[in-house]
């Protein structure tokens, strides 16, 4: 799970709703944290539906990019240019898996790949203009799906109830 998929989501269901989130209330929610016990099966779920919600809007909205090539361009725009090792375990996974993808970013112009010039083995990867613009227009359409889903799938009750997790989603975004 990325702070760019809950953030998405954040928007979305703002979007759906079109309202405060202060004022959508989800009847018989009570005030309090999570008991220890079900603190687990809860990130589980919630790294599983982020997933699957963002995944799938993302794989079906016509992006130029896939979920991880937009995950990167997200942290090198957010983040400026970094080596592929920090990239990597940003996005926890393999160096390996983060060379494909680099190396499919750089090839379409996306990311650029530079030296350091007083230590030869260092690199560092940065976002190009394009790649600025590919994330702006994938993020769009991205942004659009799930909206439509939203309105044509929800109804105002299952809305409030998704507007009424904004906050906790938000506060979760800003400290991963």
């Amino acid at each position: 799970m990325t702070r760019w998929g809950l953030r998405l989501i954040r928007s979305v269901v703002t979007s759906a709703l079109d309202r405060d989130p202060a004022s959508a209330k989800v009847p018989g929610q009570r005030p309090g944290q999570v008991s220890d016990t079900r603190r687990e099966p809860t990130v589980s779920r919630v790294t599983t539906v982020t997933g699957i919600v963002v995944g799938t809007a993302a794989s079906g909205a016509g992006s130029d990019v896939t979920f991880t090539e937009a995950a990167v361009l997200v942290r090198l725009q957010r983040e400026g240019p970094t080596s592929p090792g920090t990239i990597a375990g940003r996005e926890r996974v393999t160096s390996q898996a983060i060379t494909a993808v680099l190396s499919e970013l750089r090839r379409r112009g996306l990311v650029t790949r530079s030296v350091d010039a007083t230590d030869r083995r260092k690199v560092a990867v940065a976002i190009t203009d394009a790649g600025h613009h590919v994330l702006r227009d994938s993020e769009q359409a991205v942004f659009d799906a799930l909206l439509h889903a939203l309105i044509r799938s929800f109804t105002d009750s299952e809305l409030a109830h998704l507007h009424a997790s904004v906050p906790l989603l938000s506060r979760l975004a800003d400290v991963l």
